[in-house]
């Protein structure tokens, strides 16, 4: 089945500055190659021109947004690769369907992406787990050290030290690893830097935006 993650996007459309939220299932994502499209999403929307960005409200349509959004999520130029999402939305057309987009209905066993671009200069960002997560000090351990709480906000750093042991990155021998571990720790400084995590609220707020309906049945 892969790995199993979804990514919501809270962007503004329309030079009326309407609200839209994209809702997608991706099929293989997890750990770096999450942090990779997070990245790879953000980076595009800060260069962007203020005529094709999620921030300025000057996009066309809810449908462009979620085409974007669907575009940038789908290639992967670091690692070479190109992968298909599927549109949560597609079949929820109606009021009483729209619980089947809430977070915590989904098929998910990596977590899931959070980006709010409506809140000014900088969007704000978070990784969460719809289930209580166990993490593990190291790959050797049998038993977890502790568990990440469902419905909380994860950084992009706690996130991907879920995958990797990055504690002990000089420990490591293999030269590959630990080159891809140094990468994607670059690019989680970069994220740091260009966005801001959200709060537990913000995120609780995200959760609720799934079940408004001015926002995905647009």
């Amino acid at each position: 089945m892969g790995q199993r993650h979804q990514i919501y996007a809270k962007s503004n459309y329309g030079y009326d500055t309407q609200v839209n939220m994209s809702c997608f299932h991706h099929q293989w994502l997890y750990g770096g190659t999450a942090i990779i499209q997070l990245k790879n999403i953000l980076e595009f929307n800060k260069n962007a021109s203020k005529y094709n960005n999620f921030s300025t409200g000057t996009m066309n349509s809810p449908d462009s947004t979620d085409q974007l959004v669907n575009n940038l999520y789908c290639i992967n130029v670091q690692e070479g690769y190109f992968s298909t999402m599927i549109d949560l939305k597609r079949d929820v057309t109606t009021s009483d369907e729209i619980h089947y987009l809430h977070p915590e209905r989904q098929d998910n066993n990596d977590g899931q992406t959070f980006i709010d671009f409506t809140t000014g200069d900088k969007p704000n960002v978070c990784f969460s787990f719809p289930y209580e997560r166990d993490v593990y000090a190291s790959r050797e351990d049998d038993e977890p050290s502790s568990t990440v709480t469902e419905n909380t906000v994860v950084t992009p750093l706690k996130y991907f030290s879920l995958y990797y042991d990055i504690e002990n990155i000089q420990d490591n021998q293999d030269k590959e690893e630990v080159e891809f571990i140094n990468e994607i720790l670059a690019l989680i400084t970069w994220i740091e830097e260009n966005t801001t995590l959200m709060t537990q609220e913000d995120l609780d707020n995200m959760y609720a935006d799934t079940q408004n309906e001015e926002l995905v049945l647009n």
